[in-house]
């Protein structure tokens, strides 16, 4: 019984991140009761949680929501969001720093160095919101938040609370968080150097989603290319003997300056791109 429980609980959980009721109720008993891990009152908390704004009023209140913006009744659709984001409700909480972050029009985005008072009061909004959700276990507002302190959007840039946050992301089985954290794993940016733990992150990241499959793919196959590129290179030194062509500090250096460019190269899509996925 004990092992049919096991094999059980991957298929349970994978459910339960679909929306599926029953196995949203079953995650909660097996957090409950420490059925086959340890006992975790709090995640099955956060199961019930999401189980009851995914199937209840809150979920058709969330529709309406989407609807009104889809129809271009932005005014009423933050209404209903924020209204729900008070409520604790995390997927409004969401919605709402989108949209206080969008504005009431396309041209609107704040941008990364916008220093306007007006900018910098929205994102102080936006970054509560979030904030608020992350508390309450939203890996997606762990990986906005990463986004925010990476680009230094309502506050001073900050690499190493990026990386933080998208390790909870990824800890938290999003597919986005574990990605971004295996490129800083890469070469190096706000984390230790782990070309390791940044394959298998990769891995992570392209394992659940067909859609993700064909970027992980893509990036193992560039990180592969480094390591052969830095193997080469050291090879070449050791023939320098003193004179090697670049010692293993300034190969670690170069290595995350170029991570660190092609972040910001990254960098230039708008808001709207970055936050593509709230909704």
């Amino acid at each position: 019984a004990d092992g049919n429980l096991t094999r059980a609980i991957p298929y349970l959980e994978q459910g339960s991140e679909s929306g599926f009721w029953r196995a949203q109720l079953a995650m909660a008993d097996v957090h409950n009761h420490g059925l086959g891990r340890p006992r975790n009152c709090t995640a099955a908390v956060m199961v019930l949680k999401k189980m009851v704004e995914t199937h209840s009023g809150v979920a058709n209140e969330l529709r309406d929501g989407v609807a009104l913006y889809q129809k271009g009744d932005v005014m009423e659709a933050r209404q209903i969001f924020c209204e729900l984001a008070e409520q604790g409700v995390e997927v409004a909480q969401s919605n709402c720093a989108w949209l206080h972050l969008k504005g009431l029009s396309d041209s609107a985005f704040i941008w990364a160095g916008d220093k306007s008072e007006n900018a910098t009061l929205r994102l102080l909004s936006v970054r509560r919101m979030m904030e608020r959700a992350s508390q309450q276990g939203g890996a997606d507002a762990h990986l906005r938040l990463g986004d925010m302190d990476w680009y230094g959007m309502g506050r001073p840039r900050n690499i190493s609370a990026a990386a933080r946050h998208y390790q909870l992301s990824s800890e938290l089985r999003s597919q986005q968080g574990s990605y971004s954290l295996a490129y800083l794993h890469q070469f190096g940016v706000g984390v230790p150097r782990n070309m390791t733990l940044a394959r298998r992150l990769y891995k992570r990241s392209g394992s659940r989603e067909q859609l993700s499959q064909f970027p992980s793919m893509l990036a193992l196959l560039i990180l592969d290319a480094q390591i052969l590129l830095e193997q080469l290179l050291r090879y070449l030194a050791s023939f320098r003997g003193g004179g090697a062509m670049l010692s293993e500090l300034q190969l670690d250096k170069t290595i995350e300056k170029a991570g660190t460019l092609c972040w910001q190269w990254h960098g230039t899509a708008s808001p709207e791109e970055w936050l593509g996925g709230v909704w």
